[in-house]
């Protein structure tokens, strides 16, 4: 059998000790993170690949959000579960006047804690359980293991919030909210890899089932992002270098921005009736400075004192030997958002008139919508009646109406 061949980094990692794999353990915890968010540059069939795995982990996520809110309801319903949850609110609001008394409190606070704990075990509401659950039921949508497991742990961080927070209950996601497809690991479920074009180094993402070796769209003006992607690509091409970046993190106590891209997301967004797959790098350390084309930076840093009073629609700034400055943060102009409405009520006279033609059956002659359960139509079966269908040019027509409402809304 052909042994699939490790990464450079997989490779230099298995060169080194014990201590020295704990110490760059130990250096990544410290470090900062920040993401770089780019389009890849797919075909139309990949793109509806990656939206129907994406609409599948949202099939998932519902069926992990119903069944852990079953045992969350009947964990709740439980004398035992409640009259512990009341025995660690009166132990935590207990005001401790001496250091025995603090003893005496955290004590009864970890014995209290453990009771809610063999409560949430007996009723099977712990990550372990969801973990397993999730292991029976990712199959069947054919998603990786890794992208089932992060779609579990999202669900959980809700659970969490219900248990331990301010949370009232999980929420369903509804179509058309599609989750991040996050893989959590760089070497598994979505690749980050470097490959060469043309004699030049450049960055593919590949993702089983959706794409192979995708490029990065990136605009030649975006100083920024190739900035960012060349301190990728110098760490990808020497991951020897990590273990000096953590050594020197040791003696100075300063985290080092080693760039490293520690996972990537996929993020599938409809962007005015138009599929978009975007990539979303998560990099070890903290981004670069913007600048600009001549090479100065484009949020410099000036000298001196500055007030300043910021309000919900205007904003006033004053420094010492100059005039007061006053900016106007929400100014509505009015010609642009009157053409935009006018423009959303032709569309709706549109969309109904659509959708009279096409359900005339719905309607009485007088143009009311009728009440209750219409007509049966020829071939259907009367539950197929129920719904008003919707052809292309209806569908055509939704989509054209709700990115100007969202114009409308935000300002």
């Amino acid at each position: 059998m052909s042994r699939t061949k490790k990464s450079s980094t997989a490779q230099t990692k298995a060169k080194l000790s014990d201590a020295d794999k704990k110490l760059i353990k130990e250096h990544h915890k410290h470090t900062a993170r920040h993401t770089l968010k780019l389009e890849l540059e797919l075909t139309e069939d990949e793109k509806r690949h990656a939206f129907h795995m994406a609409n599948n982990a949202r099939i998932l996520s519902n069926d992990l959000t119903g069944w852990i809110s079953k045992r969350l309801k009947d964990l709740f319903r439980t004398k035992a579960y409640r009259t512990h949850l009341a025995m660690y609110k009166e132990v935590v609001e207990r005001k401790a006047a001496t250091e025995e008394e603090q003893k005496q409190q955290d004590q009864d606070r970890e014995a209290v804690s453990q009771l809610l704990a063999e409560d949430q075990k007996k009723w099977r509401v712990t990550f372990d359980d969801l973990r397993g659950y999730t292991q029976s039921r990712y199959q069947n949508l054919k998603l990786n293991a890794q992208i089932a497991l992060t779609v579990a742990e999202d669900v959980w961080s809700g659970v969490e919030k219900v248990l331990y927070s301010d949370g009232k209950q999980l929420h369903f996601k509804q179509r058309g909210d599609l989750p991040v497809l996050r893989g959590k690991q760089a070497d598994r479920a979505i690749l980050l890899k470097l490959t060469e074009k043309d004699g030049k180094p450049r960055l593919t993402v590949s993702m089983k089932g959706v794409c192979t070796n995708a490029n990065l769209l990136i605009k030649k003006n975006d100083i920024f992002a190739h900035r960012e992607l060349y301190r990728i690509r110098s760490f990808m091409q020497h991951p020897e270098n990590e273990i000096f970046y953590a050594r020197k993190w040791k003696e100075t106590q300063i985290t080092q921005d080693t760039f490293r891209p520690c996972y990537v997301s996929i993020k599938c967004e409809q962007i005015r009736g138009k599929l978009r797959v975007f990539a979303i790098i998560t990099i070890e350390g903290k981004p670069v400075n913007k600048i600009r084309k001549d090479g100065s930076a484009r949020h410099s840093n000036g000298k001196g004192v500055v007030g300043m009073d910021l309000g919900t629609q205007s904003a006033a700034a004053y420094s010492a030997g100059k005039e007061v400055l006053f900016i106007n943060l929400g100014e509505r102009n009015q010609n642009y958002y009157q053409k935009k409405e006018k423009h959303i009520a032709s569309l709706q006279r549109k969309l109904d008139r659509q959708r009279r033609a096409g359900n005339p059956e719905h309607y009485n002659e007088d143009g009311t919508i009728k009440r209750g359960v219409p007509k049966r139509r020829h071939g259907l079966r009367p539950h197929a009646a129920m719904k008003m269908g919707e052809s292309n040019s209806i569908k055509d027509s939704v989509h054209k109406i709700y990115p100007l409402q969202l114009i409308c809304k935000r300002s």
